[in-house]
């Protein structure tokens, strides 16, 4: 047991791909998942196809800028400031479609259990989007702590709205319009989603390697499973476009102001986009605090300090490795705080040429215990996951074209989808 990991060079990369996610549930509590709902019973006539074809085709990100007019500085103040102390549960949150009100915590999943410091912490560490979401021309905050939160405020009432919550994964497009993005390593699964507005109020598209197409889209309110090749390639082009259009968040500091700095101020300025090249790179390796005390135990070989159920099968990789090996470990490992809270995370990269996997397992210290936040294992070699220097993640895969995109983790490890492309990815400037 007394073997230790070799330290993982930044260059080599790790490898792992990206999970294999349970589809979340649509809608309000007690509406019936989009996936269950039954397509069309009845016929449908070629006017009908010409119908659905035509939705899939207009169906892009809605833009809704905001009225410079109605919005200036003295209003982002008090918008801001209402919003602010709805988020901090200084203030009530009213529902949109039933009496009564909540607090922000009260939203959340696990927001019940937090402490006053724990809570306030996570909304600082949340992400935020600040754009007019209801078409109104007045902006909305859409705050993602454990899943993405859309409040308007009333400045006549001086009342904040949930106009909107959805599920860990969603993402904000245009007015009115959500996106995810539940795509595993053999399958490409969107999900769309849109308040009104649009002929398609619902759109899933898949494609899996075994199962081949499976598409929907709810158009008028009736449900349609898409049969039509034609009609398939239109949702799978419209998906592709409006996946990389999704706005990048802003930090707490970024939108409300940071000391004597004015917050982000929308339609007058562009939305903050945070290029590859334009953030520093990262501390790596610093064998010190408190976390490198937990985390030496995992590298001399002992994984029982893990709080997860995958630890034992880690171990007894381990101890095959050994075994085969003479005593050596050939696996690596590297410190980084990926998700720039504070505390270094801690990537080990196990790679079988006997097997051919590779495979990397993550782990996070939190309030003094060690936690797993992914165990990825790849097919070799048509995969290949690489640390980028500043903490975010660049994904290559290839079946029958390359497919590559770029991640990044939230405040608690949650691995959020930055930018992707199919094809050719000039990242010559961005390693």
């Amino acid at each position: 047991m007394a073997s230790v990991l070799a330290v993982l060079l930044l260059s080599g990369g790790c490898g792992h791909g990206p999970d294999q996610t349970a589809s979340p549930q649509s809608g309000s509590p007690g509406e019936v998942p989009f996936e269950s709902r039954e397509p069309a019973a009845l016929e449908r006539d070629q006017e009908t196809d010409q119908d659905i074809e035509e939705a899939c085709r207009s169906l892009t990100v809605r833009e809704s800028p905001v009225d410079t007019v109605r919005y200036d500085v003295q209003t982002d103040q008090v918008y801001k400031g209402a919003f602010l102390k709805a988020i901090t549960d200084q203030a009530p949150i009213r529902y949109r479609d039933r009496q009564g009100t909540t607090t922000y915590r009260g939203l959340l999943p696990d927001g019940v259990g937090m402490g006053e410091e724990a809570f306030l912490k996570a909304v600082r560490q949340s992400d935020f989007f600040y754009q007019d979401y209801d078409g109104d021309g007045l902006p909305e905050l859409i705050i993602d702590t454990e899943g993405p939160c859309v409040l308007k405020y009333h400045p006549k009432e001086d009342q904040v709205e949930l106009y909107q919550q959805k599920e860990q994964g969603w993402h904000p497009l245009g007015a009115g319009q959500m996106i995810t993005d539940l795509s595993g390593m053999r399958d490409v699964h969107y999900r769309y989603e849109s308040v009104d507005g649009e002929p398609i109020s619902q759109a899933s598209y898949r494609w899996s390697s075994e199962d081949g197409y499976d598409c929907q889209v709810t158009l008028d309110g009736q449900a349609y499973t898409v049969t039509d090749r034609e009609i398939v390639d239109q949702l799978d082009q419209a998906f592709d476009r409006m996946i990389t259009d999704v706005p990048h968040p802003m930090s707490f500091a970024v939108l409300f102001g940071d000391g004597e700095e004015q917050g982000y101020l929308p339609g007058w300025e562009e939305p903050p986009c945070y290029l590859l090249e334009e953030t520093a790179a990262l501390p790596l390796n610093e064998e010190s605090g408190e976390e490198w005390e937990a985390y030496r135990t995992i590298l001399e070989g002992d994984f029982s300090i893990v709080e997860d159920k995958d630890w034992l099968s880690l171990q007894r990789n381990y101890e095959r490795e050994i075994q085969e090996h003479d005593g050596r470990c050939r696996w690596s490992y590297l410190l980084m705080d990926l998700d720039q809270d504070g505390v270094q995370e801690l990537v080990i990269d196990a790679f079988s040429a006997l097997d051919r996997y590779e495979r990397t397992a993550c782990f996070r210290y939190e309030d003094g215990h060690v936690k797993m936040w992914g165990d990825h294992g790849l097919e070799y070699p048509r995969s290949e996951v690489v640390l980028l220097a500043n903490g975010k993640i660049l994904y290559t895969f290839n079946y029958h074209e390359w497919s590559r995109w770029i991640e990044r983790l939230d405040p608690q490890c949650r691995r959020i989808r930055e930018r992707g492309c199919n094809g050719r990815l000039d990242i010559s400037t961005t390693i």
